[in-house]
C-alpha cells in the first residue's frame, strides 16, 4: 500500500505542477524578465520568440538569434517559449555594398 499511495501522491503533485502551469500561462498578467541584446527587458509570461521579434518591429526573414547561447532554427521561433531570466542576442543582416 506504500507504493500505491506513493504513486497516487507523485500522480497529484505532477497534476497540480501541470495545472499550475498552464494556469500562469492562461493568465497572461504575469510578467517576466529577459535580457535582449545586453537590455533588460520585460514580457508577459509565455512569449513566444516570433512574438517578441513582433512586438520590436524585426522580420523573422532577416535575423540570427541566439537563446542563453545556442541558435534557434527559424522553424521555431513560433514555439518557441521564452522563460524568466532567458539571455537573447538578436542579430539582423544588413545589406548594402
Amino acid at each position: 500500500k506504500q507504493v500505491k499511495i506513493s504513486f497516487c501522491l507523485n500522480l497529484l503533485c505532477d497534476k497540480l505542477t501541470m495545472f499550475n502551469s498552464t494556469y500562469i500561462l492562461l493568465r497572461g498578467n504575469v510578467t517576466m524578465q529577459i535580457t535582449v541584446n545586453g537590455e533588460n527587458r520585460e514580457y508577459s509570461t509565455g512569449t513566444s520568440l516570433s512574438e517578441l521579434l513582433k512586438s520590436i518591429d524585426i522580420d523573422e526573414r532577416y535575423v540570427a538569434v541566439e537563446l542563453n547561447r545556442k541558435i534557434v532554427p527559424r522553424t521555431q521561433f513560433n514555439e518557441k517559449l521564452l522563460a524568466e531570466n532567458d539571455t537573447l542576442e538578436i542579430v539582423t543582416f544588413v545589406g548594402g555594398g
